[in-house]
């Protein structure tokens, strides 16, 4: 089930069922308008390079405009969102690799490609684990021809993906689109090496962030929906970050337990997942 599919199964689902498939965070803004305090969030440090766009979407796709020219193929995860791949030029060599549920990650051995990775991992609401960062790592030593692009877009706490992948072959994605819920605004990418259209930086570059409180209310609302969850999934586990996490069990079983969910192909994987979210517990909360 995509996407269209997904929202078309919405419509016409049995009523009652309580809904843990909530995909918008953007009406939470309203509470965050009535907080004057936000945090600061670094994005980039003094002689580190970057580059500002409205948001991720539009950077990834100069980036990969970008390295299409210069002949890379592009390797994506085949269960990261859809709209990854939507925005890969049409004449891009394209290879992939699966994330949901691995341990380690198996790359290609080619010269010249461009990896994307998200960290936070989404749907799965984790962080990369110290083996799948060296992975990663080793994956670019062994040929200074690789890249690997990490959306940081979901990192909403202090956490700092950075530090653990801090390469010369790394360029970071950010923007403040899930900090304050703002979208089409201000994205950045960066690396520790020149690239074309980058400029280098003289001083950290820090935007407002509301999204260490952002975490507070999705741990909140996870911590309320922990034994509705288990009673389906067993042994399921809070994510470690955001509003959305991975379940093993088809959105058919949550649907005959009065759940609402994600099946996990609206957000690519094949595997007979589903995904649930928080955010509707979060606006009963705040809102």
């Amino acid at each position: 089930m995509d996407y269209r599919q997904f929202q078309f199964y919405r419509d016409y689902r049995p009523a009652g069922l309580s809904p843990l498939d909530d995909l918008d965070p953007v009406p939470l803004k309203k509470a965050l308008q009535a907080i004057s305090v936000a945090d600061r969030y670094t994005f980039a440090e003094p002689g580190w390079f970057v580059k500002r766009s409205t948001g991720v979407r539009a950077l990834l796709q100069e980036l990969y405009f970008m390295f299409s020219r210069m002949k890379y193929t592009a390797v994506l995860p085949e269960d990261i969102y859809p709209v990854y791949f939507h925005l890969l030029p049409d004449d891009m060599e394209l290879r992939t690799y699966r994330t949901l549920g691995m341990q380690r990650f198996e790359l290609p051995i080619e010269s010249r490609c461009v990896a994307v990775i998200a960290d936070p991992m989404m749907p799965s609401g984790s962080y990369l684990h110290e083996n799948q960062i060296v992975d990663l790592l080793k994956w670019l030593d062994a040929d200074p021809e690789r890249r690997l692009i990490v959306d940081t877009v979901y990192n909403f706490s202090a956490y700092t993906v950075m530090q653990r992948l801090d390469h010369e072959q790394v360029i970071f994605l950010g923007s403040v689109a899930k900090l304050l819920l703002s979208s089409g605004e201000l994205g950045w990418a960066v690396s520790r090496s020149p690239l074309p259209g980058f400029e280098k930086t003289m001083a950290s570059l820090m935007v407002e962030s509301h999204g260490q409180l952002l975490q507070q209310w999705f741990d909140k609302a996870w911590q309320d929906l922990t034994p509705q969850l288990t009673e389906v999934a067993l042994g399921w586990k809070k994510p470690e970050v955001g509003y959305l996490s991975v379940v093993p069990q088809g959105y058919k079983q949550f649907e005959e337990n009065g759940l609402a969910v994600i099946p996990a192909g609206v957000f690519g994987s094949k595997q007979d997942l589903s995904v649930v979210s928080c955010l509707a517990r979060v606006k009963e909360n705040v809102l």
